[in-house]
């Protein structure tokens, strides 16, 4: 994992150009494309069962294209599948994300049946062709899928951070500040890769990126700036074999993505905010399978430690946790035990509980532009930023965050 984003040399103008999206909060079927655009083949000339490139199939499905399409950094999809060689991709692009698969057929568990279902379903409602009582996904339906299951997650997203597409418009004179571009505020859509093999994503890696370290890859392009996340099912070493697993993965990591992009990437935040966040939507597709960027004393993703909300009360009982304070100090993802992971994750679990307007309105304050010449922030401003953003939004300073928190956690969560 690229656990140090780094911030762009240099604020893109605000004169981007806005493309206006498609509407945020519904699902693909809410989102008609904008444009109508080609559909290629794949790579292999296999064609897509479920559309068969037909492009008034592919817009009732809220696509705008199976490729090619540009990539990031001035690498399209063709591009990939060059130094990919023989690896078979699949290419979508939706209103909110670009996305390449690689992923297998998936013979679904029972106990996956139930949820899958429910997907499906969905996803026949964009796709007639679909079956829903399949219990073989093809290479195809696992994308058509995750295509699915990240829209849903962006419009949540949108619902929490109450904004839309429409917000993300340039700023006029004393308008404002909504980052820079369209897509969360930033110039670039969001992309994503889905490998089946770790020499996939290592070649990958090698070629388009700076990052060296062994692992998924999470990391901010610079022209135009976007942010991407690229995984395969090897990196999970045997854990992500099951796709409720991979699903935790890939949707712990886009929020990551989401929330860094959100009025544009202008500093690093504090680790407990999108750690948290991200913590926070995972846990809503499974509780089991942990994520984290990084932590000190586990191996990673997997199944222990999964009854979040027993250990954080136990330890507020006995008054040994993180003051507010401390934790909007934590820069470092390396640092975190994942009793810290708890411990952040409930912190954000408490503010969204307070309202959606309210967590709306810190972030929003959180987030707003840095105010300097260069678009930048040095850590002492975020931590003041963070002060400030608690106290516009919930009234509260650290420390009374730290009694309200406890408070709340002692009614709220379970004691086994």
């Amino acid at each position: 994992m690229d656990r140090t984003l780094q911030q762009p040399s240099q604020q893109p103008s605000r004169r981007v150009p806005a493309l206006r999206a498609v509407a945020a909060r519904t699902l693909l079927a809410g989102c008609l494309a904008v444009a109508l655009v080609s559909a290629a083949r794949p790579v292999d000339d296999e064609v897509d069962p479920y559309s068969k490139g037909d492009p008034e199939l592919l817009a009732a499905a809220g696509y705008l294209s199976l490729g090619p399409f540009p990539w990031a950094d001035g690498v399209d999809t063709e591009d990939v599948d060059a130094i990919l060689g023989d690896v078979t991709m699949r290419w979508v692009e939706t209103p909110h994300f670009r996305i390449g698969s690689s992923l297998p057929a998936y013979r679904v568990p029972n106990a996956e049946k139930d949820g899958v279902r429910e997907e499906l379903k969905a996803l026949k409602q964009l796709l007639p062709k679909v079956n829903v009582r399949t219990k073989r996904l093809d290479p195809w339906l696992r994308l058509h899928l995750y295509a699915l299951r990240l829209e849903r997650l962006h419009a949540e997203l949108c619902e929490l951070l109450g904004v839309d597409d429409d917000d993300f418009v340039p700023a006029t004179e004393g308008g404002k500040y909504m980052g820079e571009g369209p897509c969360l505020g930033m110039p670039g859509k969001p992309t994503v890769l889905l490998f089946e093999k770790s020499s996939s994503l290592g070649r990958y890696r090698v070629r388009f990126t700076d990052q060296t370290v062994d692992a998924a890859v999470r990391r901010l392009f610079y022209d135009p700036p976007s942010m991407t996340f690229a995984t395969s099912i090897e990196t999970g070493k045997g854990l992500f074999d099951e796709d409720v697993s991979l699903h935790c993965h890939v949707v712990f990591n886009v929020t990551h993505n989401l929330v860094n992009s959100f009025k544009y990437f202008a500093y690093k935040l504090p680790v407990w905010v999108p750690e948290g966040i991200s913590h926070w939507f995972r846990r809503r597709v499974d509780p089991v399978w942990n994520q984290f960027t990084a932590v000190k004393d586990n191996d990673g993703p997997g199944k222990a430690e999964q009854d979040w909300a027993v250990r954080v009360r136990a330890r507020v009982g006995h008054e040994y946790f993180p003051a507010a304070e401390e934790l909007m100090n934590w820069m470092d993802y390396d640092d975190l035990s994942v009793v810290d992971h708890m411990m952040i994750w409930s912190r954000i679990d408490f503010l969204i509980d307070q309202g959606p307007d309210r967590f709306a309105r810190f972030m929003d304050v959180l987030k707003d532009h840095p105010g300097t010449v260069d678009g930048l922030f040095s850590v002492e401003q975020v931590q003041a930023r963070q002060v400030q953003a608690l106290g516009a939004a919930y009234q509260l300073e650290p420390d009374v965050f730290d009694v309200q928190w406890a408070a709340w956690v002692e009614a709220t969560y379970p004691k086994k």
